[in-house]
């Protein structure tokens, strides 16, 4: 048997308002010997209210509990310094119900009021949940009456009683629940008024270091209300009577929509939404918000754009636009950054510079070298630091049609001429169109997909295959077809994008050409989903499609088609 010994031990429970009983212990051994006890009589099981027990052996003697003893709330044991007070089997203490009075009531119209609680005990037990309760008949309680929630722990609090009757009597309690049970406080009374007043809602959102936008509803006839908007402060409960509000007239649904400013950072603020009509102010119930840490500035990047739409060979300049807003301090400078590396700063590569504040800002991307990817990002700084947007890029696609025929490593990539083997490969090829070498100077290559997949490595050193996020992130259509060589009417046809699109045509998986040239040039895209993509410009459409086909059929490898790099 595992014994617990206890040289001092007192346990203390509120014995206020009752009568005492005392049972002492002055002999040596066991608690359930009457004998062992100053007027003969055990404990009973459970120790009443009011009741006491003294632990006080003589000196090297000792008390041995040996069954399980209840202490109820209001009874106490005492264990006297020095002494021996052994527990094997356990001891169980229970709590009280808490102790608690009934805020007076207060803001009564006829569809609500104001009460609360002020929590003097626990009772020994967390409080699990409180509130108020109330109803038209005497003593509520939180089976049988109307009641709010309002968190727990032991700190005082306000409830608002809601959808009230006009001109009705009503009783309330303020109540606290711990594991033990529900404790009340003292029953009061009022009667709501005739009168009624709006019923508001609020919520905050957007909250940063020293703003926060506010929204709320009016469940009124709008009408009626003559002023309406929000009040906050770092105290609770915040009114009218305040400088932190919005004032507005008659709303409009939505009824408000504000901006909270020159707000505190890192601060708890209490916002209430109010409305003023003829029978008087209503407000909100509270809504509790922090105010976040002073932070370098948020940034977008809106716009980029330039004289080559940011494909093909590019030179010359681009502009590129932005927005800045501040985190609690002042914007002092904003503008563009750039540079070939991802995520430029600005102590990296080229910079434009705008004055500070808030907005919308642009800045001019200038001496752009050809073949470069570049990365653009917005910038602005304040007192804490710089922020940055997320990166744009000006992608550099190769400024003509692959015309390889060599794998990364060296060795060559077949030329295939013939239509049947053509049409039974399982490996990289490429051909002319038409297998016209004169074809070659000028559209480039054709290549299978079995080549761009070899494991030898398909494209030159720095360069690599477009994907579906490039071509989808760049103009494309007429922009990128040339003015010439295309059979008409050739719509939209400007090449302002400088990708040079040129109608190379394409084999077909049976190596048939299907006199494609001139009227539509096709590029490899990438495998993905299992699908195999690639971006069609035609003769008869200012748009690009998009062509995949279903990996599942071996013969879609097999098409030839015009491969256009993009710069690593």
């Amino acid at each position: 048997m595992k014994y617990c010994l206890f040289s001092f031990f007192a346990l203390l429970a509120s014995m206020a308002g009752y009568s005492q009983t005392t049972y002492t212990f002055t002999g040596n051994g066991y608690w359930t010997q009457a004998g062992n006890w100053q007027s003969l009589s055990v404990p009973p099981d459970t120790l009443p209210a009011g009741s006491v027990i003294n632990i006080s052996p003589a000196p090297n003697d000792s008390c041995v509990l040996d069954k399980v003893q209840v202490i109820a709330p209001g009874a106490s044991l005492h264990v006297l310094t020095g002494s021996n007070f052994i527990v094997p089997s356990g001891m169980i203490i229970t709590a009280s119900l808490p102790s608690l009075t009934t805020i007076p009531v207060s803001d009564i119209s006829g569809n609500y009021a104001l009460s609360g609680g002020s929590i003097s005990a626990n009772g020994g037990s967390p409080v699990l949940s409180k509130g108020v309760v109330w109803s038209v008949n005497t003593n509520p309680e939180i089976a049988s009456g109307t009641l709010t929630t309002d968190g727990s722990g032991n700190a005082n609090y306000g409830s608002y009683l809601r959808n009230l009757l006009p001109n009705t009597q009503y009783y309330i309690r303020a109540y606290a629940t711990n594991s033990t049970g529900t404790g009340y406080g003292n029953e009061l009374s009022f009667t709501s008024t005739a009168d009624l007043l709006p019923v508001v809602s609020v919520r905050v959102d957007t909250i940063r270091a020293t703003t926060a936008s506010a929204t709320g509803s009016i469940s009124s006839d709008f009408l009626s209300i003559i002023t309406h908007g929000f009040c906050w402060d770092t105290a609770r409960m915040p009114t009218i009577t305040l400088p932190t509000k919005t004032v507005k007239g008659t709303p409009q649904y939505p009824f408000s929509f504000d901006a909270l400013t020159n707000l505190l950072p890192r601060s708890t603020y209490y916002i209430r939404a109010y409305a003023t009509n003829s029978f008087g102010t209503a407000y909100s119930s509270e809504y509790l918000f922090f105010t976040d840490s002073l932070k370098v500035p948020d940034v977008s990047i809106n716009t980029l754009t330039g004289n080559a739409d940011f494909l093909g060979s590019i030179d010359g300049i681009a502009v590129a636009s932005g927005y800045a807003s501040t985190n609690g301090s002042p914007i002092t400078v904003k503008g563009i950054c750039w540079d070939s590396v991802p995520d430029p700063v600005i102590t990296s590569g080229d910079t434009t510079v705008s004055d500070g504040g808030t907005g919308g800002f642009s800045g001019t991307l200038t001496n752009l070298v050809p073949n470069t990817t570049y990365y653009v990002r917005a910038y602005a700084t304040n007192a804490i630091g710089t922020g940055y947007s997320s990166a744009r890029l000006i992608r550099a696609w190769m400024p003509s049609n692959l015309d390889i025929v060599t794998y990364r490593n060296g060795d060559t990539i077949p030329q295939v001429t013939d239509s049947a083997t053509w049409a039974n490969l399982t490996t990289g090829a490429w051909c002319y169109y038409n297998n016209d070498s004169a074809n070659g100077a000028i559209y480039g290559k054709l290549y299978n997909f079995y080549a761009l997949t070899d494991p030898r490595g398909f494209t030159p050193v720095g360069w690599r295959l477009p994907t579906e996020d490039d071509w989808n992130t760049s103009q494309s259509g007429g922009r990128m077809k040339t003015t010439t060589l295309w059979m008409p009417p050739n719509t939209g046809a400007t090449n302002s994008s400088r990708f040079s699109g040129l109608p190379g045509g394409l084999r077909l998986p049976d190596a048939n050409f299907a006199g494609s040239q001139g009227y539509y040039g096709e590029w490899w895209s990438d495998y993905r989903f299992g699908y195999l993509f690639a971006r069609r410009l035609s003769y008869n459409s200012a748009s690009s499609s998009q062509a995949y086909t279903n990996v599942n059929v071996p013969a879609a490898m097999r098409t030839g088609r015009s491969v256009r790099c993009v710069k690593e």
